[in-house]
């Protein structure tokens, strides 16, 4: 359907020509886009290419709603997820970024908040209350889906009913695990500055 991110002319017909209606995409889940047949979405991995030529780079994008920000997000977290790597080639295999990989694929730990979730009409302690919730739910899955990469941490000594908290503590034990890492790393090869890649959507 998609070549290198763009849509082919003939592609409705074909579609129309097999009995079968496009569909336009009606979540902005990343996944819902690339499980569901005769999906017309446009391929952007190829900006991931363009992101990676930079080894470190904080980015914000300002767009109105409905523009694909938490799709393009998801789209990122899923191609540099290290707990997704076995799955790579089914996600993006027919993508322009599954076949021109870059070299920070599948490697990092992803950490992805979704802050539209929040109600903010509420009174204050409601929305902290959900605020919380929801920072509770990511990072208890944060770590049952990476404790092989964290050394198996234990998830009830680190998380506490404040979100702020316990985030403040799975980055801690992410950095205890990281250095780790590196004093293994160095010691059998020369050490090579870490990246850091950050986005952040309104």
């Amino acid at each position: 359907m998609l070549v290198d991110g763009r849509l082919q002319n003939s592609d409705f017909h074909v579609l129309y020509q097999l009995g079968k209606i496009p569909l336009l995409p009606t979540s902005s889940n990343f996944e819902h886009l690339i499980s569901t047949p005769n999906i017309v979405a446009a391929d952007k991995t190829i900006y991931i290419e363009e992101l990676d030529k930079y080894p470190q780079y904080q980015l914000m994008f300002l767009r109105p709603r409905r523009w694909g920000k938490s799709t393009f997000l998801q789209m990122l977290a899923n191609y540099y997820d290290m707990s997704k790597a076995d799955e790579f080639d089914d996600t993006f295999g027919q993508l322009y970024i599954g076949k021109h990989p870059t070299k920070d694929r599948s490697s990092l730990l992803v950490l992805l908040f979704d802050f539209s979730r929040i109600t903010t009409f509420e009174s204050p302690h409601e929305t902290r209350k959900e605020l919380n919730a929801m920072m509770l739910q990511v990072l208890r899955k944060f770590l049952e889906t990476n404790k092989r990469f964290l050394g198996y941490p234990n998830s009830e000594t680190l998380l506490s009913d404040d979100g702020a908290d316990a985030l403040q503590n799975v980055l801690v034990s992410l950095l205890i695990a990281v250095c780790a890492f590196w004093l293994i790393r160095i010691s059998a090869d020369s050490c090579r500055r870490a990246q850091t890649k950050a986005f952040c959507w309104s």
